[in-house]
């Protein structure tokens, strides 16, 4: 599927993909998840298009059909899915193993990298992990989100006993939630929008006013331990703030749905007042897939069914229903 410009692509035929690396491996892929980024790509079109046009498409979930001389780990014929992220492997933060901040990263979907929505990709083996018979391909498809929401869970350093406040009605606050829970919150509240009857709350208060609210409401009487703002709107950020308890940590989600590059007004004083621990979530890591998948598969995390599922040649219409639910 080929974004020719801005939302409309068309599908050709392309000779199958070479392996770059001696330990690359090609993956006829079977089952694709769209996730915002595939669909602001689609709706605004690439910056630098031009007439060979650019394939989207983040994760996916597909079959091992030959491998590098230098691969150990995988062989043909195994059910995989993978990390979109590609990282430099030189520098300070790869070896680090944190492959999420590389500088020089790049990542299957974003410019000037082709993505998913086509039938064989080229994946380096140590990003790939193998999908558990017990999990089909569109469940494999979508763990990229799973994998998600686990690191802004690691993130936000969730132990046995924590409450947690997670702010967002989009897919990425729903796994965080679950995650949560694995990690052994004890109390875990999903505020998807604030109700002003609900919470007893005027649309013009102040974050204080809705965060005092929101306290008595759940009777957090010294506040939460951890609020994960997965929405990127400015009020949830700073309403999180007087949530917390002294020494309790923020965790910012980043998602390009939300145009995260403006500004935004931030009570500082108050955080350092209280001494809270502010950490940012972009992109996930190899273990974070591992890890997703394990629980997944042993049944400690659950998935929801799997819907809206697509023909890949129905790719157009696709990519218009979910732009118009996410709108």
């Amino acid at each position: 599927f080929v974004l020719k410009e801005p939302r409309q692509g068309i599908i050709e035929d392309d000779p199958i993909p070479l392996i770059r690396s001696h330990t690359d491996v090609i993956i006829r892929i079977y089952s694709r998840a769209f996730s915002a980024p595939d669909v602001t790509l689609w709706k605004n079109g690439p910056n630098d298009i031009n007439d060979k046009g650019h394939v989207p498409g983040l994760h996916a979930a597909g079959v091992v059909t030959m491998v590098g001389p230098r691969c150990r780990r995988l062989k043909e014929g195994d059910r995989v899915i993978f990390s979109p992220l590609s990282p430099c492997r030189t520098c300070v933060f790869c070896k680090s193993v944190l492959h999420n901040l590389c500088p020089q990263r790049t990542a299957l979907g974003i410019p000037p990298v082709d993505g998913t929505l086509q039938k064989f990709c080229v994946v380096p083996e140590d990003l790939c992990v193998v999908l558990p018979d017990n999990l089909t391909f569109e469940q494999g498809a979508v763990v990229g989100s799973y994998a998600f929401a686990f690191h802004v869970c690691r993130q936000a350093r969730i132990k046995p006993g924590n409450s947690v406040v997670i702010f967002g009605e989009n897919r990425c606050a729903k796994f965080c939630a679950s995650a949560a829970k694995t990690f052994g919150a004890t109390r875990v509240i999903l505020i998807g929008r604030l109700d002003c009857n609900y919470y007893n709350i005027k649309p013009i208060d102040t974050p204080r006013e809705i965060a005092k609210s929101i306290l008595n409401r759940y009777k957090l009487n010294t506040g939460s331990h951890v609020v994960i703002e997965a929405s990127g709107l400015d009020i949830y950020m700073n309403t999180g703030i007087y949530i917390l308890r002294n020494r309790g940590t923020l965790v910012q989600a980043y998602t390009t749905a939300y145009g995260f590059d403006r500004p935004a007004e931030f009570p500082l004083r108050k955080a350092c007042m209280k001494n809270l621990v502010f950490r940012g979530a972009r992109g996930c890591l190899p273990e974070d897939f591992t890890a997703s998948i394990e629980m997944l598969a042993s049944g400690d995390l659950s998935m929801e069914e799997v819907k809206n599922i697509y023909e890949f040649e129905d790719t157009q219409a696709a990519f218009e229903k979910a732009h118009k639910k996410i709108n």
